[in-house]
């Protein structure tokens, strides 16, 4: 009884949607079958991007892992990978200088982005402006303190580099005091680099494992992708 009631329903349903079609133009009858077959392709089209979006996520990747045709999972080059070795042999060499010039600015864009509980542009923000303005405020601190160290272990150096840096402009004292502030000096511009080469690094250290994950990704998962791919083509 009750499946007799459904079908009388859905009967009457379509009756109703028969008689609107029969009611309207050629022309507006076709445009309500154009939408309507529209609509059903966006359905099947957000269904396999679901899919497709889930599998990414769960091996960590997203679709700036499929390549420029968007079928499949894109490969590494070899160009690129020397490219990434040039960037984590420049990360490894100033990465002690990166150490004592940005981790003060590291740990507070960290504890401002932490504190605020409006989302990510908050949090981005105020790493932002730790980036900005500790340059300006801490960048001046680590050039003062590794001068003062620089002065302080000065006989130890001139013991193991056969070479007095304090007086390499001469034995004068204002020579010697010219040399200190030329040190100070040139700790800014090296800083500055060191940042740089800790993004460059940063990156090549990203990609490097995301390169690692698409080579190894599960088999299934990767032939389920392709097919899924292959299905939203055709709807785009």
């Amino acid at each position: 009884k009750e499946d007799r009631e459904k079908a009388k329903k859905l009967l009457a349903e379509q009756e109703g949607k028969l008689a609107e079609v029969a009611a309207l133009s050629p022309e507006e009858a076709k445009e309500l079958l154009l939408k309507q077959i529209e609509e059903e392709f966006k359905g099947d089209l957000m269904d396999h991007a679901k899919v497709a979006a889930k599998i990414l996520d769960d091996n960590g990747l997203d679709a700036r892992d499929l390549n420029r045709r968007g079928d499949e999972l894109k490969k590494t080059r070899p160009d690129y990978a020397v490219i990434g070795l040039g960037k984590l042999a420049l990360f490894t060499f100033f990465l002690p200088l990166t150490l004592i010039a940005l981790s003060p600015q590291i740990v507070l864009g960290r504890l401002l982005g932490d504190s605020s509980d409006e989302g990510v542009d908050a949090r981005s923000t105020y790493q932002f402006l730790a980036a900005m303005f500790g340059s300006l405020l801490i960048w001046p601190i680590s050039a003062t303190l590794m001068t003062w160290l620089a002065l302080g272990f000065r006989p130890e150096m001139a013991a193991t580099y056969n070479i007095d840096w304090l007086t390499l402009l001469g034995q004068d004292q204002w020579q010697q005091y010219l040399m200190i502030v030329i040190c100070w000096l040139i700790q800014l511009p090296l800083f500055w680099i060191s940042g740089h080469t800790f993004c460059l690094g940063w990156d090549a250290l990203s990609d490097s494992r995301k390169a690692l994950t698409r080579r190894f990704m599960d088999a299934k998962q990767k032939q389920e992708l392709h097919e899924t791919l292959a299905k939203i083509h055709p709807l785009l």
